[in-house]
C-alpha cells in the first residue's frame, strides 16, 4: 500500500497524530514514504492508567527503533474536563489546545489516522445528533482551525486494509484500546450496531461511505455559498431583510461566520437557530435578546440584529479641543465646503464656539434647545421620538460646552448655539461616524 500526501509547498515538519493504534501506526509508516521530516506525537490521556502508559511506552519505543522524531504529551483529561463535558469532548479539547501550544502560533500541518469507517460512524453520530450536511460531512480530507491544518491521507481506507499493510510490513503487535469495547462510549455501541447492519444489508457498507462522502460535498457546497454571501456580517449588525431573504439552509452556516468575525467563533446549537429564526421572521416591534454565549447576545429590533455584548462598557465623557486636534474618537471637523447633508454632520460660528467641548453619552435628565425652538426638550423625549434602535441607542453621542449646554447630538438634533448667520466670518462643519 502507498499513498501520496500533497502540498502547495513541501512543509519543513509535518506532525502525525500516533495512538500506537492499527490507524495511526500503519498513518506513520506510510507517511515515511514521502520523504518527509515527521515528528510523531502521542497524547498520554491519562484515562487508562498502566495500560495508557505501556501504550505510550510502545509508541516511544517504536519511533526510537525507527529513527522518527518522537514528542509526547500528558493530558490527564479526567482532572480538566469542564462542566457538561465527557470524556470523549474534553479529551478533544484538551489535544486541540496541546496543538495550538505546541504550534507556538505558527502554521503547522498534523496527519490524522482517521480512516473510511470513521468517516461513516462520524457520519451517522452527527446524523443521529441533528446536524446539517456540514456536521454530518464534517470529516473531510483538509480542515484548517487557525493555524492548525488537519489532514487525513487514510478517509479512502478501510480499517482491514490499513491492518493488512501493516502485517504486511512486519508490525504485528499495534496497540488495541482496552475501553474499545466498552459499549457505554456512543462510538463502540455505534461499531457494534453498523457491524450487524452491513451482515444483514451488505450494500449499506458502501452506500453509507457514498453518503459520506456525498455530505462533505454538499456541506463545502452551502459552506462556500455562505462565505460568498457574508459580505454584510463584517458588521456585528445587519439588516433583518438580509436574513429574511437568505435561504434557511445558508442562516446556521452566516451565523457561524458572523460568530468566528465577533465573538470568537462558536457552531450555532439547533435551539438558537431555531429561535433566532423565528424572530427574524416575528412582526414583533420589542426589542429581542437571545444569548449566543456567556458574553455576547443577538439584539433583534423590527429593522435590526446586533451581535453585541451582554455588559456593554458605559462611554466615559472626555474633554476635546477641535482647533488642535481635528479628529478625535468619533469626531471630524474641517472647514466648510458646502454645506453638509443628513443628521451626522452640523455647522457652526468657529468664532462663537469654545476651543474645548465634552464629548459624553446621553444621560438620564439631559435637556437641549433644538434648533429654531424656543424652550428645552428632554433628550430622552427626542431620542424617544426618533425611534432609534438599540444600536443607535448605545453609540449616541453628544458635544457640551463648558457650561453643560448641549450644542448637538449627531444623528438626532443640533442646538441654537453658533449658529452661521450674515455676521459669521468662519463657518466649521462637525462630522460624526460611529
Amino acid at each position: 500500500m502507498k499513498i501520496k500526501i500533497d502540498f502547495d509547498k513541501k512543509p519543513d515538519r509535518v506532525y502525525v497524530s500516533f495512538s500506537g493504534g492499527a490507524d495511526s501506526t500503519a498513518l506513520l509508516l506510510l507517511a515515511l514514504q514521502n520523504d518527509l521530516n515527521i515528528c510523531a506525537v502521542h497524547f498520554e490521556h491519562g484515562i487508562r492508567g498502566a495500560e495508557s502508559r505501556a501504550d505510550a511506552a510502545w509508541c516511544r519505543e517504536f519511533c526510537a527503533a525507527r529513527h522518527i522524531q518522537y514528542h509526547e504529551i500528558a493530558l490527564d483529561v479526567p482532572a480538566n474536563m469542564k462542566p457538561g463535558e465527557n470524556l470523549e469532548a474534553a479529551a478533544r479539547r484538551l489535544r486541540h489546545e496541546a496543538w495550538r501550544n505546541l504550534s507556538g502560533g505558527k502554521p503547522i500541518i498534523i496527519l490524522l489516522g482517521h480512516h473510511a469507517d470513521d468517516r461513516v460512524e462520524n457520519m451517522l453520530i452527527r446524523l443521529a445528533r441533528g446536524s446539517n450536511a456540514s456536521g454530518a460531512g464534517s470529516m473531510d480530507h483538509l480542515s484548517q482551525f487557525g493555524n492548525l491544518v488537519f489532514m487525513r491521507p487514510l478517509l479512502d481506507k478501510r480499517r482491514e486494509e490499513l491492518e493488512q499493510f501493516l502485517i504486511e510490513s512486519g508490525v504485528t503487535d499495534w496497540r488495541t484500546d482496552c475501553t474499545n469495547s466498552d459499549e457505554s462510549y456512543q462510538r463502540n455501541f455505534l461499531r457494534k450496531m453498523l457491524a450487524e447492519w452491513y451482515a444483514g444489508f451488505p450494500p449499506a457498507r458502501e452506500g453509507l461511505l457514498h453518503a459520506a462522502k456525498a455530505l462533505t460535498l454538499d456541506g463545502n457546497c452551502l459552506d462556500s455559498q455562505a462565505y460568498v454571501a457574508s459580505g454584510p456580517l463584517a458588521d456585528p449588525y445587519t439588516a433583518v431583510d438580509y436574513w429574511r431573504k437568505t435561504h434557511p439552509a445558508l442562516i446556521p452556516r452566516l451565523l457561524r461566520i458572523w460568530f468566528e468575525y465577533h465573538c470568537g467563533g462558536m457552531i450555532p446549537d439547533r435551539h438558537l437557530i431555531e429561535r433566532f429564526t423565528e424572530e427574524i421572521f416575528s412582526e414583533s416591534t420589542e426589542t429581542r435578546l437571545l444569548a449566543v454565549n456567556p458574553s455576547y447576545e443577538l439584539c433583534i429590533t423590527r429593522d435590526e440584529v446586533w451581535l453585541k455584548l451582554r455588559e456593554l462598557p458605559a462611554f466615559v465623557p472626555c474633554s476635546w479641543n477641535w482647533r488642535e486636534t481635528p479628529e478625535f474618537l468619533y469626531f471630524r471637523v474641517e472647514p466648510v465646503a458646502a454645506m453638509p447633508e443628513g443628521k451626522d454632520a452640523a455647522v457652526f460660528d468657529a468664532a462663537l464656539l469654545p476651543d474645548v467641548l465634552e464629548i459624553a453619552a446621553p444621560a438620564p435628565g439631559d435637556v437641549m434647545i433644538p434648533f429654531r425652538a424656543r424652550s428645552p426638550k428632554k433628550l430622552q423625549k427626542l431620542i424617544l421620538d426618533a425611534k432609534l434602535s438599540a444600536r443607535e441607542k448605545y453609540f449616541l453621542r453628544l458635544l457640551r460646552i463648558p457650561n453643560g449646554e448641549i450644542v448637538w447630538v449627531p444623528g438626532l438634533r443640533r442646538s441654537n448655539f453658533a449658529p452661521v448667520t450674515e455676521q459669521t466670518r468662519e463657518a466649521v462643519v462637525f462630522r460624526f461616524q460611529a
